[in-house]
């Protein structure tokens, strides 16, 4: 007879910023024998296959700091015979069976804080048909400890005149449509200039 005796869940390395599988070792089912291998990896040994899936009901999986990819997890359940025949006094090897599958977790990132911005800009007077200095805008992101954020500019389209071209630090930069606004895809820490539409007078507000 062919009974669950052992189940195996692991995280694959590539699967996000050190993942962790953790379990509730207080709630487990008579018998059962919980061994964490590392972090990432956990074998759960039982009398039945009953027993087995009470205690995977109580493992949970943390993603990693920063984690902001999904997480895939691989399950391996081995079965083994119980009762395994003898031949004289050598016990012949223990009959065993496995399969595999897995099952990804979908983890939705979240920014770590509010970004910090100055902006040093004044009012500002240009000529009709040239480019006119606007300043600088500084961002910090507080809490960006890896890296993984990534700043950026937005001007909102209503605000910006058909036709002005935007520079930062001297060089004309496309404009990429989001929504109702445009993203500059350049430091945030240039310093920007425009040169308003051929003729165009009156304000330009940001």
């Amino acid at each position: 007879m062919l009974a669950m005796v052992k189940i195996e869940a692991q995280i694959p390395a590539n699967s996000g910023k050190e993942p962790v599988l953790r379990i509730n070792t207080t709630r487990l089912p008579p018998g059962v024998i919980v061994t964490f291998t590392s972090n990432s990896s956990v074998t759960i040994t039982g009398p039945s296959e009953g027993a087995i899936n009470d205690a995977l009901s109580l493992l949970e999986v943390r993603p990693g700091k920063d984690n902001g990819e999904n997480i895939t997890v691989s399950v391996i359940p081995t079965a083994e015979e119980t009762n395994p025949t003898e031949v004289g006094q050598i016990e012949v090897a223990v009959p065993r069976a496995t399969n595999s599958a897995s099952f990804t977790i979908p983890v939705i990132p979240e920014v770590d804080s509010i970004p910090n911005i100055t902006i040093k800009m004044n009012n500002v007077t240009g000529i009709e048909d040239t480019e006119v200095i606007l300043g600088r805008i500084m961002i910090m992101s507080g809490d960006d400890i890896d890296g993984s954020e990534v700043p950026y500019v937005e001007f909102k389209v209503d605000s910006i005149p058909d036709g002005t071209a935007f520079l930062a630090n001297g060089t004309v930069v496309n404009l990429v449509p989001n929504g109702e606004f445009v993203r500059l895809e350049v430091d945030p820490n240039s310093i920007f200039s425009i040169i308003p539409p051929l003729h165009f007078s009156g304000e330009i507000n940001f």
